[in-house]
């Protein structure tokens, strides 16, 4: 009976170097240009003419808020009216966070102490 016995052949170590190379920036390739999954964390009103929108892309980690300026009297009132701080229905949370993803900060983890 043969024992286990394991050995190595040699390889093509210049095709072996070329072919993960490609493979390396193929894998970074894909991940830059794959779906993200966005989780939104919260919708606040500061006040009655500033919206702050926090968000995670979930495939990354990555946390990011929105600042948007303008006339949100309404969706503040409803806000604040609303006992678990819901988000109203007039605002289209989804559609900001796409058009505005670029614009976005990106804030960092906090650091527990």
């Amino acid at each position: 009976m043969i024992n286990d016995m394991q050995f190595k052949m040699k390889g093509k170590k210049r095709s072996y170097s070329f072919w993960s190379w490609v493979l390396k920036k193929a894998q970074r390739k894909v991940k830059e240009t794959e779906e993200k999954t966005v989780n939104l964390i919260s919708v606040n009103f500061p006040s009655a003419f500033c919206m702050l929108i926090r968000y995670e892309i979930i495939n990354t980690g990555q946390k990011y808020e929105i600042v948007m300026q303008g006339d949100y009297q309404d969706q503040y009132r409803s806000w604040k009216e609303s006992e678990e701080k819901e988000i109203p229905e007039a605002v289209r949370v989804e559609w900001l966070i796409t058009e505005n993803h670029a614009n976005a900060k990106q804030v960092a983890a906090k650091s527990i102490t």
